[in-house]
């Protein structure tokens, strides 16, 4: 008998990287996959990324369009609210034997807490990280104690699951999903991405992602500020991608859609797809701003990356990242470490702290074997040997 899966996918954010394991668990014959598709994905505002999920061609069950326009803390809060009501209808009419969860976003929380509700186990991917300086740290967390599988990314991230109390058997380091790309996925030519941008793509293009950095809400005006400050003294081409619908994210979207309007050869592209932006990886000079990608994806290429501020704090980190304040003159000089020929040459072979880029089959092959719902249901803590609770 097949197991019943429900993989839920509510932003660009946890799509892209999870785009190889969702076409495993369709293509499987060990698996009966329902595809739910809700939060940004279904937003004009977020670029409608729903259309990705139907050009590749995946069978969608569920449309659930919790997302409550706005970027404030009582926005996030009604959409959460949202969502818990359509998750658990969800579960209820679809009884999932496993119910598959990436990553960090806030919405988890609903999602996840809808699970326990009606009793479905969750098996959880990338847990385990440290990012201190948003509040998706204490969301990781909190899903991974609420969550029955966890396959978290790397050796470090699982050794705080287990830290956490989890059960080993529980716990499969099968590195991060975004990497399947670099060994199974295309990327987009130069052509196809000079049609986009209006430009041919090089390696003096810089390719700009910064998201909120939610624990630090209050100061996003200023920190997009310094950003844009520092793009405007850059003398080569630059591409911004939209920031995460995260708390904090509109004066980062006003910043940057200026920039792009007042800066010659800089294009603000809400979505880029991950062909596209996998090709874009292979092509600029360098990443900029305080993505994952930067951390994860970009050391397969291998891409220097300007990481800036205190939303990675504390991810493992490969020899590709520069770190930097959110200060105009700290950008810059980091833009330009990145930029050198040295620091390239130091890069000429590839490697990510986050697996290599097999990920999907190991997730399977663990879900096909998984144990019983009541074993999976039935957690219990676990104290790390030679700590105060073990006893």
């Amino acid at each position: 008998m097949s197991v019943r899966v429900a993989y839920s996918t509510t932003a660009r954010s946890d799509y892209g990287p999870s785009y190889w394991l969702i076409h495993d668990l369709l293509a499987d014959g060990r698996f009966d996959t329902r595809l739910l598709v809700g939060g940004s994905h279904l937003s004009p505002r977020h670029g409608m990324t729903v259309r990705e999920i139907e050009q590749d061609g995946w069978p969608i069950a569920a449309r659930l369009p919790f997302l409550e326009e706005g970027d404030d803390a009582e926005s996030f809060g009604r959409s959460c609210g949202r969502a818990l009501a359509a998750y658990t209808e969800k579960f209820v009419e679809l009884q999932p034997d496993v119910a598959v969860v990436y990553g960090d976003r806030l919405e988890l929380l609903p999602i996840v807490t809808a699970a326990v509700i009606t009793r479905t186990p969750v098996a959880h991917l990338c847990g385990g990280d440290v990012t201190g300086g948003a509040f998706d740290e204490q969301v990781r967390h909190a899903v991974t104690k609420m969550a029955h599988l966890h396959f978290p990314s790397s050796e470090r991230s699982a050794a705080r699951i287990l830290q956490m109390g989890e059960e080993p058997w529980r716990v499969h380091n099968v590195g991060d999903p975004a990497l399947d790309h670099f060994v199974r996925g295309e990327c987009a030519s130069a052509g196809e991405l000079a049609a986009l941008l209006g430009f041919v793509p090089d390696r003096t293009t810089l390719l700009v992602t910064f998201h909120p950095v939610t624990l630090e809400a209050e100061d996003m005006p200023r920190q997009a500020a310094e950003l844009a400050a520092a793009l405007e003294q850059y003398a080569g081409p630059v591409v911004l991608t939209a920031p995460a619908p995260d708390p904090g994210s509109g004066p980062i979207r006003r910043e940057l859609e200026r920039l792009a309007a007042a800066r010659p050869q800089t294009v603000f592209v809400e979505s880029l797809g991950s062909r596209r932006y996998r090709g874009l990886l292979r092509l600029v000079g360098a990443m900029v701003g305080n993505s994952s990608s930067g951390l994860n994806e970009a050391p397969c290429v291998p891409l220097p990356a300007v990481n800036i501020g205190n939303r990675q704090r504390g991810r493992d980190r490969a020899a590709n990242v520069v770190d930097v304040s959110p200060e105009r003159s700290a950008i810059r000089h980091g833009i330009a470490d990145a930029l050198s020929a040295e620091f390239r040459a130091s890069l000429a072979r590839g490697s990510s702290p986050y697996g290599d880029g097999c990920t999907a089959p190991r997730v399977l092959d663990v879900l096909a074997a998984s144990s019983s719902r009541q074993r999976l249901l039935g957690k219990q803590f676990c104290a790390p040997a030679g700590s105060e609770a073990a006893g």
